[in-house]
């Protein structure tokens, strides 16, 4: 019973921007074909798109904090 009321207040909280443009950030960079999000430049282009796209509050460059996102998630030639 307490675990049914934890989860459902948790519920109610609130993402911070910078967490929910990531998350849309990286759904964005996935949803593009594989071919598309290959190399370095590419997630650049898309990075410096998407700071344009998406503004998010952060300590410093959206620039490179979504390059930051999207490192893991392009593939190593």
């Amino acid at each position: 019973m307490l675990a049914v009321v934890v989860i459902q207040s948790l519920k109610g909280l609130k993402m911070r921007p910078e967490h929910e443009a990531r998350r849309t950030v990286i759904r964005e960079w996935m949803s593009l074909p594989r071919e598309r999000r290959q190399t370095e430049e590419q997630a650049a282009a898309f990075a410096t798109q998407a700071a344009e796209k998406h503004k998010f509050t952060c300590s410093g460059d959206r620039y490179r904090r979504i390059m930051t996102w999207l490192s893991p998630r392009t593939a190593k030639s």
